[in-house]
């Protein structure tokens, strides 16, 4: 007997000489050359994801989408790039979200069914403001940072949105282009205190 498919071999609950009949699977063969990886977005985020997109139709729209990146479950990100193909129909109405399939080719057999990560959809934000995360504070459930203000810092509230690198914010309130912050050692500052501007 041969497999339909080339792939992995998985457990085979049987041992030689077992009764066993057309009911029975003997085994699962899993075709790893493209990996179909599953994964939800809310509505919102979907609506958001496909306005920024040139096309007339969601097939259109899909075939512009973005390359996205697979991080694995152990924090490393795997090396080739995957393709959203597909969108489904209907939203979740207990969730709220929206159930995609990224394709990813597989050519060293690292990824396996079964497999859990997180998908990054890269998202291009025009004429942002970027500073490093290590120049924020949180207050309570607030993000603040120090401006720099003649010879003194104010504290000022800010929010943002996290990068996939997981270093810097892209901030969309709070911050203007023209405005001077205090980038590092910040936990030496207090509200008003005087500093040295370099």
């Amino acid at each position: 007997m041969t497999s339909a498919v080339d792939g992995v071999v998985g457990s085979i609950p049987f041992r030689l000489g077992s009764l066993v009949n057309s009911s029975n699977a003997l085994t699962t063969v899993s075709s790893i050359d493209n990996i179909f990886a599953y994964f939800s977005i809310n509505e919102k985020e979907l609506v958001t994801l496909l306005n920024g997109l040139e096309g007339n139709t969601q097939a259109e729209k899909i075939k512009n989408l973005p390359e996205v990146t697979l991080k694995m479950a152990d924090g490393t990100f795997y090396p080739e790039k995957g393709k959203i193909k597909t969108i489904a129909g209907q939203v979740n109405v207990s969730t709220g979200s929206v159930n995609l399939r990224a394709d990813f080719p597989n050519p060293q057999g690292v990824l396996r069914s079964g497999f859990s990560g997180n998908i990054i959809i890269p998202e291009t934000i025009e004429n942002a403001i970027l500073i490093p995360q290590k120049s924020t504070f949180a207050q309570q459930d607030k993000l603040l940072i120090y401006k720099v203000q003649g010879d003194s810092v104010v504290q000022a509230m800010i929010s943002v949105i996290p990068t996939s690198d997981g270093k810097d914010y892209i901030v969309t309130k709070g911050l203007s282009e023209n405005d001077r912050i205090v980038e590092d050692g910040i936990i030496t500052l207090s509200n008003g205190k005087k500093i040295v501007v370099k």
